[in-house]
């Protein structure tokens, strides 16, 4: 609302104001404004005089409810006994049916407990498009007449003493009594006892006969004062009985209260002129802010298609963590549309430890004023999640934190992919590491091999010479076959491969194993089905990669079990299953030894790393069984839980050489 309009309603308020300060005695005004429903009328103001009238002052009666000053004033009908209700009264008639009230008589009690009787008009207040909106009550007090036509009632003769005019006049016209306070009335119309009233009089007295009814109201001026005769025919009798009342006052009142409405009429008009000129500088504000709220909402789509488009998840929360907004792909996260996210918290989504951690966090971007960043690590459907939060503080233009707006994106896979090109550079140190000291070694021990051989083929059958030598080529051809794996390692290439039996190759495998199995009482449990396919793979190294696998199980189950125990069990289970319509083989070791502790899970893959003591193990195994098997189109993978079991699972695909999708 602009200031000139502000301006003006104050200013017209004022003038409202100064005319309920000054409106004379004897006349009261009362604005009452009707909100939505009809039954709903509140006292909007009241005069001074009004206020004064009824024992109570302006305070208590303005903005009260219609209903409850009923109530307040104990109001009642003319009789001041029967009680008044709500749909009764003159203000709720113009209200609600628009009704023009005139003299209406209402006794009502003053705070003091005295009852008056009022006299009440009403007329209702329109608005430019001529809807009611509220209405204007003027009361006057008629307690006093009242009284005044109640004692002339009661009068059954002349006495002198009454203050008031009384007169008889015979139905000729003749003047037969007057009361001494008549006489400044005889001498002005130039009249006396027994001589004919004046015509206007005896007109009134003949009107009288011929009606044979009670005329009221016949007002005679007499210099600056008004009388208000009651004429009354007396029945059996040939005259008329004239009781007069000083209505001076009164009439001095209406007079002023018609000057003062004629003024508020006159207000209405000017102030209706200028509403209808602040009625169209409205509608222009109106038009205007309809744009800006159109320029706004079309804004906010741009910005909610924004923030649901992006995969990152958004989130606004208060300064006591109350959930204010958040996009599309949040909501999504927690079940919900983004609506209902408003006046939640996180304990409504989140287990109790998750959320007070959130909620602390929370508390430190609020006390602080600094961005926050966290990586954290989440177990969903068994599958590790790592997320990267961050949150910052919203300030308001005093620098204060006011809220937190914040966002989380799962990085589960950049890491993953991260720790992969790691690997492989690793992998590729090593690799040049191994080539070198596969190079160093190899010169050396073919040499040592020769000279053994030289001195194998001297040394006669039986001889101890015969026998370290035969040792030295054992065992110099074992450091050879190390070296040609280090340089596999180093440079893997395509091997010779060809059709082979699964079982075979377990056989091939726990033959060489048997003895060391049974010294340490471990159980081999084989269960390889029947209908197992043939599989195209270099035996000899699958046969290294399940010996590595064994080997493990093997640590594990002694360093459980340092004795027998009837869970010292490795199984070694054989099947086919189908991939993506396509035949492979599983091959699973599974034992009940130590387990794999979970925050090395991720490292049990990467060379030369070990569990085993310094001397027991180099690290390699899992390492080379690992590219062994991915260079045979398969998959191996490790669940295990620490303290309870391991599972090793080894798929391979059957027959032809069959690309696998991990």
């Amino acid at each position: 609302m602009s200031k000139e309009i502000k301006e003006k309603l104050q200013e017209s308020s004022r003038i409202l104001d100064i005319l309920m300060e000054y409106i004379p005695e004897g006349i009261s005004i009362a604005l009452a404004i009707a909100f939505g429903d009809i039954q709903d009328i509140v006292i909007y103001k009241v005069s001074r005089y009004g206020a004064q009238l009824i024992g109570y002052s302006r305070k208590i009666l303005e903005n009260i409810h219609f209903k409850d000053i009923i109530k307040k004033l104990n109001i009642c009908h003319a009789d001041g006994i029967t009680p008044a209700t709500l749909e009764e009264m003159p203000l709720y008639r113009t209200i609600k049916k628009g009704e023009v009230v005139q003299d209406e008589e209402w006794v009502i009690h003053k705070s003091t407990g005295e009852k008056i009787t009022l006299l009440i008009d009403t007329n209702p207040i329109r608005d430019l498009s001529d809807t009611i909106i509220g209405g204007i009550s003027v009361w006057r007090d008629i307690t006093k007449q009242k009284q005044i036509q109640k004692e002339i009632k009661d009068i059954a003769k002349f006495p002198d003493e009454n203050p008031h005019p009384l007169l008889r006049i015979a139905q000729d016209g003749t003047l037969l009594y007057a009361s001494p306070s008549c006489t400044p009335l005889l001498q002005d119309w130039d009249s006396k006892i027994g001589q004919p009233a004046p015509d206007f009089l005896y007109q009134i007295v003949v009107d009288a006969f011929q009606a044979k009814s009670i005329k009221e109201n016949i007002e005679v001026n007499y210099r600056d004062k008004v009388f208000s005769f009651t004429i009354v025919p007396v029945i059996g009798t040939t005259y008329v009985n004239l009781y007069g009342v000083d209505v001076t006052r009164q009439k001095d009142a209406e007079k002023e209260l018609e000057r003062y409405r004629e003024h508020l009429e006159e207000l209405v008009e000017t102030r209706t002129a200028e509403l209808k000129i602040l009625n169209k500088q409205l509608q222009q504000e109106i038009i205007e802010r309809r744009r800006v709220e159109d320029v706004l909402r079309t804004s906010e789509n741009r910005y909610r298609f924004l923030l649901d488009s992006i995969i990152i998840r958004i989130f606004y929360k208060d300064k006591n963590s109350v959930y204010i907004a958040c996009n599309e792909n949040y909501a999504r996260d927690l079940h919900i549309k983004p609506e209902e996210i408003i006046g939640k918290t996180d304990y409504d989504f989140y287990p109790k430890e998750l959320a007070e951690k959130y909620r602390t966090d929370d508390r430190e971007v609020i006390e602080t004023g600094q961005r926050k960043d966290t990586e954290e690590r989440y177990i969903i459907d068994g599958q590790e999640l790592i997320v990267h939060t961050v949150k910052v503080p919203i300030k308001n233009e005093k620098g204060e934190s006011i809220g937190i707006l914040g966002s989380f994106l799962d990085i589960t896979e950049k890491v993953n992919l991260e720790k992969e090109a790691e690997m492989s550079r690793h992998l590729a140190l090593i690799g040049e590491l191994a080539a070198g000291v596969a190079h160093e070694i190899n010169n050396p021990i073919t040499g040592i091999i020769n000279c053994a051989q030289i001195l194998f083929n001297k040394s006669s059958e039986g001889s101890r010479e015969k026998d370290l030598a035969r040792r030295i080529i054992k065992e110099g051809d074992r450091i050879a076959s190390i070296v040609s794996k280090l340089l596999s390692f180093a440079r893997p290439g395509e091997e010779r491969k060809r059709m082979t039996s699964i079982t075979g190759i377990v056989s091939d495998t726990l033959m060489l194993m048997e003895k060391q199995l049974k010294k340490d009482s471990i159980t081999i449990k084989l269960d390889i089905s029947k209908d197992v396919p043939e599989i195209f793979v270099n035996s000899h190294e699958i046969q290294q990669v399940f010996m590595n696998i064994i080997n493990n199980a093997w640590y594990a189950l002694n360093q459980k079990y340092p004795g027998k125990h009837e869970n010292k069990i490795l199984e070694i289970l054989g099947e086919k299953i189908s991939i993506d319509k396509q035949s492979y083989v599983k091959i699973t070791f599974y034992d009940h030894g130590t387990g794999v502790p979970t925050h090395i899970k991720d490292k049990i893959m990467n060379p030369f790393f070990t569990t085993k003591p310094h001397g027991e193990g180099t690290g390699l195994g899992l390492s080379i069984s690992h590219d062994i098997i991915h260079e045979h189109s398969g998959k191996l993978t490790i669940d295990s839980v620490e303290g309870e079991f391991t599972k090793v699972i080894v798929i391979l695909p059957a027959g032809e050489k069959i690309v696998f999708t991990v």
